[in-house]
């Protein structure tokens, strides 16, 4: 088929990094584009509400393309990414738990650890050490 009775969805679906030469991207190519790669949101000018929603609720991390991520965007990502506490303003006890169980790492992103917690880390810094 010749390419220009393509669709712009059909000719992002074959080379999804085609999204950046679109100034103003609708929302079912932006769409296209994440369920390739969600990490492609840093590729897209732009994206909408529900684009940022999927592209986090299928990997947490590419939290870290999007510009302000709101609290409830960020309590997305960190259903799939400890990583995503580092973009949490307002840090409740169970979202620094949260972060903590999917990765230890993320301890130094955490404001205001409880002392529950900091056990928690000793723990788990002792374990490692004494492999």
């Amino acid at each position: 088929m010749l390419d220009i009775f393509k669709s712009s969805v059909d000719k992002l679906k074959e080379n999804p990094r085609r999204i950046r030469y679109i100034k103003e991207p609708s929302e079912e190519e932006q769409m296209a584009v994440i369920g390739y790669d969600p990490s492609f949101i840093r590729l897209i000018n732009n994206p909408t509400e529900k684009v940022k929603f999927n592209a986090v609720k299928k990997d947490g991390i590419v939290i870290r393309h999007i510009k302000d991520p709101s609290n409830e965007l960020t309590r997305e990502a960190l259903k799939t990414c400890g990583y995503a506490i580092r973009f949490l303003e307002n840090q409740t006890d169970q979202d620094k738990l949260n972060a903590f169980e999917k990765d230890f790492r993320v301890f130094q992103y955490i404001k205001e650890p409880s002392e529950e917690l900091k056990l928690k880390a000793v723990k788990k810094m002792d374990g490692i050490f004494n492999l």
